[in-house]
């Protein structure tokens, strides 16, 4: 069955606007009911994990503040102001003469280490990171870290 253009965008139009009423008019688009019902399938398994109005009405209303503190701290001992707690940032920026070493890797006069746990909700545990500038003297770590 051969239909102009037209006549299908009207007929489409019709049944996207809720004004397509009968069978007739979906199989005049040659499209069988197992197709319509096929098709409708696709759809619902595609919005299977979309967000409800319910789930984003719940977010949009979630305003808690979470309060991040920043600490800065400026070492030339071992791991002598690491930080006690949970943290969400780190930060080591060698700013001494000779090369300190974190987490056993050696951190070169001026380079700067950055990690971050990648949001609020994410955490470092304490002691997952250390430091030493000690092993070589003239070691000085810049530390900065939020909590």
């Amino acid at each position: 069955m051969n239909l102009s253009s037209t006549f299908v965008q009207a007929k489409l139009n019709a049944i996207s606007s809720n004004t397509c009423k009968t069978a007739d008019e979906l199989i005049i688009l040659n499209a069988t009911a197992q197709e319509i019902n096929t098709t409708a399938e696709e759809i619902n398994i595609e919005l299977a994990g979309v967000a409800t109005e319910t789930t984003l009405v719940s977010i949009l209303t979630n305003t808690e503040v979470i309060v991040v503190t920043p600490n800065l701290t400026r070492v030339t001992d071992d791991n002598a102001a690491f930080p006690p707690t949970i943290f969400r940032t780190m930060s080591f920026a060698n700013t001494g003469v000779a090369n300190a070493i974190i987490n056993g890797v050696t951190l070169k006069p001026g380079e700067i280490l950055n990690w971050d746990a990648g949001s609020l909700n994410n955490v470092y545990a304490a002691g997952v990171f250390s430091y030493n500038t000690t092993t070589n003297p003239g070691a000085e770590l810049l530390i900065k870290w939020n909590t």
